[in-house]
């Protein structure tokens, strides 16, 4: 089809030849398209040859998209497709697909492209190469799917019966679509909605239902002493009062543990929820990486990229006496002799 046609054109133009102006010039990939990817290519895109990777076709503007589940329309206004954006206004290359492997000895990305048939990969050579690939924020599922970002891994698609694809734009929409109506048919029924967590993405959550949904019963929970635990007291009480006053029931100090009745309880609801939604910690997504860059420890069980005071990455020495090895991506740099890098992200 047409639309395929189209598509099939924006993932494959990053391979092609480099423009006068660009000949001769190193070369830098991007695995992401978040803000800091997007910020990483602006400032980049006249001194180097820039291709930005990311398994979406499109930005989503995450710090927004509690407003779409209320109201849908926002959501138009928190997208942009990327070849749109990249390719026609900033002037660097785009690559629609999923980076499975990079190389950093042989300084190159492993891809396979959005219309890819299984087993084809087309490996990207680069200079340089910038992770801005970001994080997860449910540690209760291994994808990670939570309401702040939509599930677009191959990983962890395969296998599970998703209604929509949203890797498209026009699958995500219908995604946001679907989870309005829930909301909607939950409202009518004044079913008990719980969140868990309550960092500034589930207290945002939180209030954003209370101001559409009157009825739903809304309750936060978390194993922290107070909300918004990054931030200062007087954040915390300001929004803690809110949700009070707006009929939001708050828990702490209470690990979520669905299998136990003395847990739905002592939330107040022996039924146990309607719907749960989790915004609970952090989570990597860096399977891509080899593992000797990656730390054993850390927040979600570890597997955080190892860098440097430069944010270069780093490899594990598991033998001080072993000759250290070179960073994985990007620019190259011997570790001193003996030394080993701090195990945390």
């Amino acid at each position: 089809s047409m639309a395929q046609t189209g598509a099939n054109d924006r993932v494959g133009r990053a391979a092609m030849p480099p423009g006068p102006k660009m000949a001769g010039k190193r070369r830098v990939l991007i695995v992401g398209g978040g803000l800091a990817g997007l910020a990483a290519a602006r400032e980049l895109r006249g001194h180097f040859r820039v291709t930005v990777v990311d398994t979406k076709e499109y930005f989503e503007f995450t710090t927004g998209i509690m407003r779409a589940y209320v109201q849908p329309s926002h959501w138009d206004s928190l997208t942009f497709l990327y070849h749109e954006v990249l390719e026609r206004n900033f002037g660097v290359g785009f690559m629609w697909g999923e980076v499975t492997a990079i190389d950093g000895a042989q300084k190159c990305a492993h891809v396979k492209t959005m219309f890819a048939k299984d087993g084809e990969e087309d490996v990207v050579q680069y200079d340089f190469c910038l992770i801005a690939g970001g994080c997860n924020f449910n540690l209760y599922t291994p994808s990670g799917e939570s309401p702040w970002f939509p599930v677009v891994h191959n990983r962890w698609m395969d296998g599970q019966a998703r209604r929509w694809d949203e890797r498209f734009l026009e699958g995500r929409r219908r995604r946001i679509l679907e989870e309005h109506n829930e909301l909607q048919r939950l409202d009518d029924r004044e079913a008990n909605v719980l969140i868990v967590g309550a960092g500034f993405m589930a207290v945002e959550l939180a209030c954003e239902l209370r101001h559409r949904f009157s009825r739903l019963k809304i309750t936060l929970s978390d194993f922290l002493p107070r909300c918004l635990s990054p931030l200062s007291t007087v954040a915390a009480e300001y929004c803690e009062d809110y949700m009070r006053r707006n009929r939001i029931k708050t828990h702490y100090c209470l690990k979520y543990d669905p299998g136990s009745h003395a847990y739905w309880t002592a939330l107040g609801l022996p039924g146990k929820a309607d719907k749960t939604y989790f915004l609970s910690g952090v989570s990597q997504s860096n399977y891509f990486m080899p593992v000797n860059t990656l730390s054993d420890k850390g927040p979600g069980r570890g597997g955080w990229i190892l860098t440097n005071r430069h944010l270069q990455v780093v490899i594990k020495l598991k033998d001080a006496s072993v000759r250290p090895g070179k960073i994985a991506p990007g620019e190259q740099v011997v570790l001193n002799r003996g030394r080993e890098p701090s195990d945390s992200p």
